[in-house]
């Protein structure tokens, strides 16, 4: 989001979004530092239940957004300092041993067709943030590698993900946000496509970027079957897909000069500000749901350890 909001004021020269996208992009980077100390305590406290998600194929698969998340705040910060270049290789590095760990659980475990869903995007098709965040941190073939290996992925599992979305019963309610994640792939690719290749037919990243809109466009006139989800913590899966086919369409906009390329952008941009408040509200209501639950479990038990443990569990 902080990202696209820098490219939508180059784009339209708006004086007040690069500070408010500086700003955006420095409260994300405090937000995912504070989620690397707070799951470095779970694994120092409770390591089994931190494995655990490791071991569930939809919750290990929410672990990569870090590293994309990592790999875009890197390449920002690089612009002014050199330990933005440093962090970019460290997402990258990790995301990409992370993929092929993944990659290779698939292909040797037994899966029950349930188990599949867009959140298997994120590990293999997320890869290409890489790709398209990528500028001189390391050899080019390397970049190169990482868009080859999500942009493969991507053509793999989506016969496979729109499959089981088709023909399976359906996602859980809470879960539907997270079928925005069917567009982030083509986003990622349009914007690796115009970063790695400048020199490509333009047609190829528009053909990519169009997709991913068309794909929002189409679940958004499905807004009945999307709402049912309420104000879920799910729809945070929203606001990555918009936000980079958003940017896509900027970058295409100042490849090609098109007002139309420009416009759809700036639509998509501000439809994942609109998402971010609705997840960013789901969160508030979560906290101040689970802060009241503790201090009526903590009246309950007067201070008894085991009790309260009990009553979390009834309450999970």
């Amino acid at each position: 989001m902080g990202a696209g909001l820098r490219l939508a004021a180059e784009r339209f020269d708006v004086a007040a979004l690069p500070t408010v996208g500086a700003g955006v992009l420095a409260a994300a980077g405090v937000v995912l530092a504070l989620d690397l100390v707070l799951y470095l305590g779970k694994l120092a406290r409770v390591r089994g239940a931190a494995m655990e998600d490791f071991g569930n194929p939809t919750s290990a698969n929410l672990v990569a957004p870090a590293f994309m998340a990592a790999m875009v705040l890197g390449a920002q910060l690089s612009a002014v300092s050199e330990l933005g270049r440093w962090l970019w290789i460290a997402a990258a590095s990790g995301h990409a041993f992370l993929l092929l760990r993944f990659v290779g659980r698939w292909l040797t475990h037994d899966y029950d067709p349930a188990d599949l869903n867009p959140t298997w995007f994120l590990p293999s098709a997320g890869i290409m943030t890489g790709s398209m965040t990528a500028r001189a941190f390391w050899p080019e073939p390397l970049t190169w590698i990482l868009f080859a290996a999500g942009f493969g992925l991507w053509l793999t599992l989506l016969p496979l993900v729109v499959r089981r979305l088709v023909v399976e019963p359906a996602i859980a309610p809470r879960l539907r946000p997270t079928l925005f994640i069917i567009a982030a792939p083509a986003g990622l690719a349009a914007n690796s496509i115009l970063n790695l290749a400048p020199e490509a037919p333009w047609q190829i990243a528009a053909m990519l970027g169009y997709f991913g809109a068309f794909m929002i466009a189409a679940l958004l006139l499905q807004p009945r079957f999307i709402l049912g989800a309420g104000v879920s913590l799910s729809w945070w899966a929203t606001t990555f897909p918009t936000a980079t086919v958003a940017a896509a369409l900027l970058n295409l906009s100042d490849r090609t000069g098109s007002a139309i390329d420009a416009a759809l952008g700036a639509v998509v941009l501000t439809l994942a500000a609109g998402f971010t408040l609705i997840a960013l509200a789901a969160a508030l209501r979560l906290g101040w749901e689970t802060g009241r639950m503790e201090a009526e479990i903590a009246a309950m038990c007067g201070g008894d350890a085991a009790c309260e443990e009990e009553l979390r569990r009834g309450e999970a």
